[in-house]
């Protein structure tokens, strides 16, 4: 069987092609990477905050607290138990 081969430049320009979509797929997963550490670094902040707000919790009881001034209200019980059941 003889071996027949597409022109120089056919080879050239499917070549080109593959090496973009393999530049592409390596990006996106240095994206992916950048994405996971990044999705842990949130639910480790997450766990921070639950952590201060557990804290306000016990010396304050339920409150709302307004993050511009840091003036707080008594949060109602009805609301309380609306917030626990979300």
């Amino acid at each position: 069987m003889s071996k027949s081969k597409i022109s120089k430049e056919e080879l050239e320009n499917i070549q080109s092609q593959v090496n973009k979509m393999n530049e592409i797929q390596f990006k996106i997963g240095e994206f992916e990477v950048a994405k996971s550490r990044q999705m842990a670094e949130y639910a480790k902040e997450q766990e921070a905050l639950a952590v201060i707000q557990k804290e306000l919790s016990e010396k304050y009881g339920s409150i709302n607290i307004d993050l511009a001034t840091g003036e707080y209200t008594e949060q109602e019980i009805e609301d309380a138990e609306e917030d626990l059941e979300e």
